[in-house]
């Protein structure tokens, strides 16, 4: 009886990750939780929580050489940070945030974007949850001069 109970609990996660998957396309907005750290000269580190959310969307795919997951590809097919000018600007990924606690985040994380952005200038950050599909989701921030801890802003659709 206890196997029966725990595979309809397991039926009802699977059916409301890909419910609440399917509905990323219809909504206005999608929350990311972001922070800022370790100002340095004129600039400071940005980091951008990967949720598992993101990754449920669409997973990030398995290099067969290397035998490890492709995340910059992933990141690249996802994520886009530009400046004023329009340039866009690397991102990396890291696998832990020494800026972002795990505490203070919403659910779990898969990993975190990095980059280093000039203080006070104005960033367009866009996320796109499935390459195959045009809905993407888009936040504008000022980089700041000192420390932001974690924040959950609403990237609106763009």
């Amino acid at each position: 009886m206890k196997k029966v109970v725990g595979l309809l609990v397991l039926a009802g996660v699977v059916v409301g990750m890909w419910w609440g998957a399917s509905k990323v396309t219809t909504q206005d907005s999608f929350l990311v939780s972001l922070a800022f750290g370790f100002p340095k000269d004129d600039e400071i580190e940005m980091h951008v929580v990967i949720s598992m959310g993101m990754t449920a969307l669409e997973a990030p795919r398995l290099d067969p050489l290397k035998g490890k997951v492709n995340w910059e590809g992933w990141v690249t097919d996802h994520f886009e940070l530009r400046d004023p000018a329009g340039e866009v600007v690397q991102l990396f990924y890291k696998s832990g945030s020494d800026v972002i606690p795990g505490n203070k985040i919403r659910g779990a994380a898969e990993g975190y974007l990095f980059a280093r952005v000039k203080k006070g200038v104005e960033y367009t950050l866009d996320y796109t949850p499935k390459r195959a599909e045009s809905t993407h989701f888009t936040h504008t921030f000022t980089a700041p001069s000192a420390d932001v801890p974690v924040e959950t802003p609403a990237f609106k659709r763009a």
